[in-house]
């Protein structure tokens, strides 16, 4: 037989029902990683299409400093009247409600840590607060104080950087209740995510 010869046809019926063969010796194994890899799959275009169908972009708040980082490159923070109230550039949501994803590496949490909410408001440890909520399909954000843009013209990233010493956020509260997460440490929150319902 040469290398460019074609295998036997008893190899290639041998392969054919080799696979045949491991799903009736072993049906639970292969049930198993069918089901791991359509749920993958499945993750992997819920996700794709969660991103393509939301018209505003995700925030993202990351360890403990107050800053809101808008994910997208299309879309940026607008100023909405003065520089406590902000918005997002164009888009809509395709709902009112907020989805909340809460990572941590020490806090304490009186629910879930991913939740739905009408209202997120984020304290920082000078009891400063800013708060987003989406108002007909809307996000809006309003501050307790002056927020600072990376890019005034393009702004991606909104800061709040007391002085002369730098804090940390303190409490994520939801909906007007008490405080969902309360936190100690600068380290303590890893990140804050805020996406479409």
């Amino acid at each position: 037989m040469t290398a460019n010869a074609s295998p036997p046809a008893s190899t290639t019926a041998a392969r054919r029902n080799g696979f045949a063969d491991i799903w009736r010796d072993h049906p639970f194994i292969m049930l198993v990683t069918t089901a791991a890899a359509l749920a993958v799959g499945a993750t992997v275009v819920t996700l794709f299409l969660t991103l393509a169908a939301d018209d505003e972009p995700p925030i993202r708040v990351k360890t403990g400093s107050l800053e809101l980082y808008l994910v997208s490159h299309e879309k940026h923070f607008q100023q909405d009247g003065s520089s406590q109230n902000w918005k997002i550039s164009g888009g809509s949501r395709r709902e009112d409600a907020l989805q909340v994803v809460i990572a941590y590496a020490g806090a304490t949490c009186s629910s879930g840590v991913a939740t739905a909410t009408q209202k997120l408001v984020i304290t920082y440890s000078d009891d400063k607060a800013v708060t987003l909520q989406s108002i007909s399909k809307k996000m809006k954000i309003h501050s307790d104080v002056d927020l600072t843009p990376d890019d005034p013209a393009n702004a991606r990233v909104l800061t709040y950087a007391p002085t002369p010493t730098a804090g940390f956020i303190k409490s994520i509260a939801i909906d007007n209740r008490p405080a969902q997460c309360t936190f100690a440490s600068a380290n303590d929150l890893i990140y804050l995510a805020i996406l479409d319902q």
